[in-house]
């Protein structure tokens, strides 16, 4: 019989911030399908806020931001990996905390992705590899 390993704290970490980046892209892709949403888009107000060029670099931040902690698990060094997911994680679930929710599914998918970057900063913390 054939044995699996159990991934690594790097890899399950490049896993877990896969997951938020994935969740994100499928909200903002489920959110098209909101009725009065394309008309909202089109008008420059999004979330009963206008649409700004500031707006969009900080998203483009944002969304960066999460990609890249995708691949930096895999790069550093354990020391170094646990205190960038640490602070990663906080930096993160501000962000997610702060953005404007409109509706059930909004929500439930900032639960999801508050509930995997809190256990992103535990194993972070705790540091068991």
């Amino acid at each position: 019989m054939q044995t699996v390993a159990f991934p690594s704290l790097s890899e399950r970490f490049a896993m877990a911030w896969g997951f938020v980046v994935l969740t994100v892209l499928f909200k903002d892709i489920h959110e098209l399908f909101r009725p009065g949403f394309i008309d909202e888009a089109r008008s420059g107000i999004s979330n009963d806020a206008p649409v700004s060029e500031l707006a969009l670099l900080y998203g483009g931040i944002g969304v960066t931001f999460l990609v890249a902690m995708v691949f930096l698990p895999r790069l550093l060094s354990l020391t170094v990996n646990r205190w960038t997911n640490g602070i990663a994680a906080i930096l993160a679930a501000v962000m997610i905390a702060t953005f404007p929710r409109n509706d059930l599914d909004d929500v439930w998918f900032a639960l999801v992705q508050m509930a995997v970057l809190a256990w992103v900063l535990v194993a972070a913390v705790r540091g068991k590899g």
